[in-house]
């Protein structure tokens, strides 16, 4: 994104209207987190026209900048509120051609997310969490992406991270019946020879012939790596800073 400092210096006098915060976040509880990014964009703003006035239009640019990063990242996030998750997905990118951020990267991540895009969201959150390793709601948004991919000890790793206490885990869909499912969706396709009709009549048989292997869940659903081949897992954890104990569980 191109921008020379008559341009940077012109969109900032826009910036005002921006001002209602708009971080798309996943809960309700980063309302305390919201009034910092607006007093951060209001001291740009001051200093911007400080500089401007002062002459020292080089600190003035370095500042605009600030201000359009902020504002294009601030459009984005009332984009994912919107759910017009492809125009979140440029104006989020031009704002960090702009200027490198945790929160824009982190916003980026759960476009991305939504979209089903999750090896591009998981790069996101991934920098985002490198950029700012104290950032609670990258490693927490990081947490459900690895959750996403399967890497259930990675998203255990980032929900600790992201300031919850893991108190209990577990298998609830366990190996057995993963192996079940995929040898019941194997022999269907090998059936039907590529028919679509044939193939879903052929399921119906192959899921009904299958069932035995499930009943390894038994067994397997103890072992302490059982979650590395289970079809679900759930947790429970609790926040550090609150009372109370709540599922945590995709």
């Amino acid at each position: 994104m191109a921008m020379n400092r008559r341009t940077l210096l012109t969109f900032a006098l826009l910036l005002p209207l921006l001002y209602q915060p708009a971080r798309a976040t996943q809960t309700n509880r980063g309302n305390a987190k919201r009034a910092p990014t607006q007093d951060k964009l209001a001291r740009h703003l001051s200093a911007a026209e400080t500089f401007q006035l002062s002459g020292a239009l080089e600190r003035a640019v370095e500042e605009n900048r600030a201000i359009v990063a902020i504002a294009l990242a601030r459009l984005g996030a009332i984009a994912i509120r919107e759910r017009d998750l492809q125009r979140a997905v440029k104006l989020l990118g031009e704002s960090l051609t702009v200027r490198d951020d945790a929160e824009t990267r982190t916003d980026l991540a759960i476009a991305y997310m939504r979209l089903l895009e999750v090896d591009n969201a998981l790069a996101e959150a991934t920098a985002a969490v490198k950029l700012e390793e104290k950032n609670a709601r990258a490693h927490h948004v990081l947490g459900k992406l690895l959750y996403m991919k399967a890497d259930y000890a990675g998203a255990r790793r980032e929900l600790e991270r992201a300031g919850f206490e893991v108190e209990a885990s577990g298998v609830c869909v366990g190996p057995g019946s993963a192996l079940a499912w995929t040898a019941a969706e194997v022999f269907a396709m090998l059936l039907s020879f590529g028919g679509r009709r044939a193939y879903r009549t052929a399921l119906l048989l192959t899921a009904w012939l299958v069932q035995p292997v499930r009943l390894l869940d038994v067994v397997l659903s103890r072992h302490p790596l059982a979650f590395v081949a289970a079809s679900g897992v759930w947790a429970i954890a609790q926040r550090a800073d609150e009372p109370s104990a709540s599922g945590a569980a995709d």
